[in-house]
């Protein structure tokens, strides 16, 4: 994006969820990760996964959940809460956050629909929304219609007006913009 309405250009670059995995396609030796948890860990990490999306997560439980994120990945439940684990000022912690949000388990068809938490102001990252928009593209047109309001209103925590939930909504369904093909056919589109 080019701003000309200054004596010299301003350019604004945001990132998205093909120019991160580019990135962390190469090995990353920034942040050691533990191997597993111990029993009373594990008990703790399954009952934070059985937990309600209301439920505020303590500092402890959030540490938890930081340091065996990657045990933590194969839980579609416990991505939001590691969300908020992640210290968003820390260009490293972001880096793997990315990274680690491609290796991390989906939901299974029919249950895309738990993305929408993640559509919060809470989630403000643009690759994690990016994100979440191209797995609420997984879903069915009958679950599609029946959320459209949600995700409408979903669009007042967006930061900017053409944001990929904006042509997603927009184009019913179709991807960004509504450029991409039809939500049968092959589903969401991104332009690099």
């Amino acid at each position: 994006m080019v701003f000309d309405s200054y004596s010299t250009p301003v350019f604004a670059e945001f990132p998205c969820l093909h120019d991160t995995l580019k990135i962390n396609e190469t090995p990353s030796t920034t942040i050691q990760l533990n191997s597993t948890p111990n029993d009373r860990e594990k008990e703790d990490i399954n009952r934070l996964a059985r937990t309600d999306p209301l439920h505020v997560i303590t500092p402890t439980e959030k540490h938890l959940l930081w340091l065996y994120r990657e045990y933590c990945s194969s839980w579609p439940e416990l991505l939001p809460k590691y969300l908020t684990s992640v210290s968003w000022g820390s260009q490293a912690s972001v880096k793997e956050a990315r990274g680690l949000l491609s290796k991390w388990r989906k939901y299974p068809p029919g249950r895309e629909v738990e993305y929408l938490e993640m559509l919060d102001i809470t989630y403000s990252d643009p690759v994690v929304r990016e994100f979440v928009v191209r797995q609420l593209n997984r879903m069915n047109d009958y679950n599609f219609d029946q959320y459209l309001l949600q995700m409408v209103q979903c669009l007042k925590y967006e930061p900017y007006h053409d944001s990929p939930l904006a042509g997603y909504v927009r184009g019913g369904g179709m991807g960004v913009g509504g450029a991409g093909k039809g939500r049968g056919e092959g589903g969401l589109q991104l332009s690099t």
